[in-house]
C-alpha cells in the first residue's frame, strides 16, 4: 500500500502479498510480487502497475532485491539468483545452475553489492565477485532470513528456522558462525534486523 500525501491509502497491488522493493532514489517507484515470484512494476506511487516476465518459478514467497543506488537494476530468487540491469526487461542468471533450487532469502550488501547471499533450505549460498564464483555452507536448520553489515559485507546475522541456537553471527561470510541466541525463549527465529548505530541493537523477530 502507499499513503498520498493527502493521508490517503492506496492498495496498489492485491492477492496474498509476498515480498516487495522501493527505491531509494524515487519513492514512486516500487516492484511487488504475489506466489511463486510473479512480479510486477509501479513508477507512480500505485496508480497503475505493469507486469513483468519471470524467466523461472519460484517458491510460494519469492525473495528479491535491488541494488541500494539503483532502482534499474534488481534480483530475485526464482530458481537460481537471477539479475535485470533494465528493471525487468531481461534477466540473467548470475549463479549459473549452481543453486538450482528455488530461494527462500536473496540479500545484498549494502557497501558492496558483489557480496551476494542466498539461501535455500538449510543452505547459505555466497558469492564476492557478483556471481561470478559461488560456494555454500550448510546451517544444519533451515534459513529464514539473513542481514549484512551496512559496512562490512563480510559481517552477517542469520536466523533459523529452530526454537533453540536460533541465531548466529558471523564475520567472514558464515565460515564460522556464533551462536548469539542465549536469553531468547523458545521459538522460532523468523527475522533479524540490526542497528549498527552507537546503540548496536539486534532485533529479532520469532513466533
Amino acid at each position: 500500500s502507499y499513503r498520498t500525501s493527502a493521508g490517503v491509502w492506496t492498495d496498489w497491488l492485491g492477492a496474498d502479498g509476498m515480498d516487495n522493493m522501493i527505491s531509494p532514489t524515487n519513492p514512486s517507484v516500487a516492484f511487488g510480487t504475489s506466489q511463486n515470484g510473479q512480479l510486477y512494476k509501479t513508477t507512480n506511487g500505485g496508480a497503475s502497475y505493469s507486469g513483468i516476465n519471470e524467466p523461472a518459478d519460484g517458491n510460494w514467497v519469492t525473495p528479491v532485491a535491488m541494488d541500494p543506488t539503483n532502482h534499474s537494476i534488481i534480483y530475485a530468487g526464482w530458481t537460481d539468483v537471477y539479475k535485470s540491469t533494465n528493471s525487468g526487461s531481461a534477466w540473467t542468471n548470475i549463479s549459473n545452475q549452481y543453486i538450482n533450487r528455488k530461494l527462500d532469502v536473496l540479500v545484498l550488501a549494502p557497501s558492496n553489492t558483489n557480496f551476494i547471499y542466498a539461501a535455500a533450505t538449510n543452505k547459505i549460498f555466497r558469492t564476492q565477485d557478483g556471481g561470478a564464483t559461488w560456494d555454500s555452507i550448510a546451517t544444519g536448520q533451515n534459513v529464514t532470513s539473513i542481514f549484512v553489515s551496512a559496512t562490512d559485507p563480510q559481517k552477517i546475522w542469520v536466523t533459523l528456522n529452530a526454537t533453540s541456537n536460533q541465531v548466529l553471527y558471523s564475520t567472514n561470510m558464515g565460515t564460522t558462525m556464533q551462536v548469539i541466541s542465549s536469553g531468547l525463549p523458545a521459538l522460532t527465529a523468523r527475522s533479524v534486523v540490526v542497528d549498527e548505530s552507537m546503540l548496536y541493537g539486534i532485533y529479532v523477530g520469532l513466533n
